[in-house]
């Protein structure tokens, strides 16, 4: 977040508020732990004159109240700290909300008896030190927090349904143990569309679901907390067994980002984007449906996975998208009616066996680089029979490698981003 005074900030360069950054060379390094940062500088100092501050005082008083932003003229150039190469943006301000504010924000955890007042489905058992909710079906009242410390326990038949800005949030494992013939749900309230669905951060140890069903959530946007899965799970390894995650109107149906993670018969359906997204993962994720998205099946960055037989069907993007230096193994499985069946991207390497890939609306397989400070990338194919791919059944940039049953294969120029632009190569 950016916010301008008219007068010198007096928390020095880098401004009130901006704790965690350095100055390296004239540039800021932003902290790493995802913190909001407000940076402030002082328009007299950035513009030219005071009528420049006129301007964009009555821009603000009158342009604002129309669409909430406005377009200054200011830019920004970044990049990763250990990268020569940089981009520029140009910034688009808002004016500041009440709720940017740390109360507007992510909720604090209660302590357990506050806990135990809110919700009445919740109880302690002190012998044993366990947090759980009682089966049965129950309306949240507000974001059901736990306590900061303690794991929480979901027992078999157990419902909860939750308003539409509610959430989830916990720093310890979250057990969903339902059965087949009775799973836990979590679901949005009557008359409600949605809800912000599960935030588990810095967990140390493993939450495991088992037979659940966590139905139409969105991302949290709420002040400066912003997240994009409907489902997170951040440093916080996770074990999925037997769940059905659906109707996601999130950027990511489940993100799980800098943990181990197990995810072994689980669906993801009608995600509004990527249904599943990994970053800085490892893990595996077999025998896995992912099925009526709109984007990715499965997206990672950073990470090193394996994906086995697993089915991707009516996506509107990627069946396995995989970028950012990850090493990726796709084995088995099946791949249909998809836009490209398997990309590799990024200083990636992808290893794909005995996949089918029927009619992608693209490419069967794709190799290049989206993000030049990455650079080439790498796939190889074995086994891997196309049919009815709309384009042709690969392609590889130049300076890629691909190798289709351990023979290597042409490269060509690409146009990544007019690719991209026509929606050839991702959305």
């Amino acid at each position: 977040a950016l916010a301008i005074d008219e007068e010198s900030s007096p928390g020095g360069p880098l401004g009130e508020g901006a704790a965690g950054c350095t100055l390296l060379g004239g540039a800021v390094v932003l902290p790493h732990d995802g913190r909001a940062v407000r940076l402030r500088f002082a328009l007299d100092r950035r513009l030219a004159s005071l009528e420049d501050v006129r301007r964009i005082k009555r821009a603000l008083r009158e342009s604002a109240a129309r669409d909430g932003s406005i377009r200054l003229g200011v830019e920004v150039e970044f990049g990763a700290l250990a990268s020569e190469e940089s981009q520029r943006e140009p910034l688009t301000f808002r004016r500041r909300a009440t709720d940017w504010t740390p109360d507007g924000g992510r909720p604090a955890a209660p302590t357990l008896t506050e806990a135990l007042e809110r919700h009445p489905f919740l109880s302690y058992d002190v012998d044993t030190g366990e947090l759980s909710a009682q089966p049965g079906s129950w309306d949240v009242a507000g974001d059901l927090v736990v306590p900061s410390g303690l794991a929480l326990h979901v027992r078999a038949g157990t419902t909860l349904r939750f308003s539409a800005p509610s959430v989830l949030l916990a720093d310890a494992p979250v057990h969903l143990q339902g059965t087949a013939d009775a799973p836990v749900t979590l679901e949005p309230q009557a008359g409600a569309e949605t809800w912000r669905g599960v935030c588990i951060l810095d967990a140390p140890e493993t939450s495991r679901w088992q037979h659940a069903v966590v139905r139409n959530t969105d991302a949290v946007s709420r002040g400066g907390w912003i997240l994009t899965g409907g489902v997170t799970f951040y440093r916080s390894p996770v074990e999925l067994f037997d769940c059905l995650i659906e109707g996601t109107r999130a950027e990511d149906g489940t993100n799980v980002f800098g943990t181990t993670m197990e995810l072994q018969r689980v669906t993801f359906r009608g995600c509004a984007s990527d249904s599943f997204d990994g970053d800085f993962v490892t893990g595996a994720i077999r025998n896995c449906t992912f099925e009526q998205g709109l984007a990715d099946g499965v997206d990672f960055s950073g990470s090193e996975v394996v994906v086995v037989d697993c089915v991707f069907r009516d996506l509107g993007d990627k069946a396995v998208s995989v970028g950012e230096n990850s090493r990726v193994r796709v084995r088995r499985g099946s791949i249909d009616r998809v836009s490209i069946g398997v990309a590799s991207k990024d200083a990636s390497h992808v290893e794909v066996h005995g996949v089918p890939i029927t009619d992608a609306q693209n490419y069967g397989l794709a190799v290049f680089i989206k993000k030049a400070e990455f650079g080439a990338a790498r796939m190889e194919a074995h086994n891997v029979k196309i049919s009815g791919a709309g384009r042709g059944d690969f392609v590889a940039q130049t300076g890629c490698a691909f190798f289709l049953n351990a023979v290597e294969q042409p490269t060509e120029d690409l146009d990544v981003a007019a690719l991209y632009a026509e929606g050839v190569l991702g959305r």
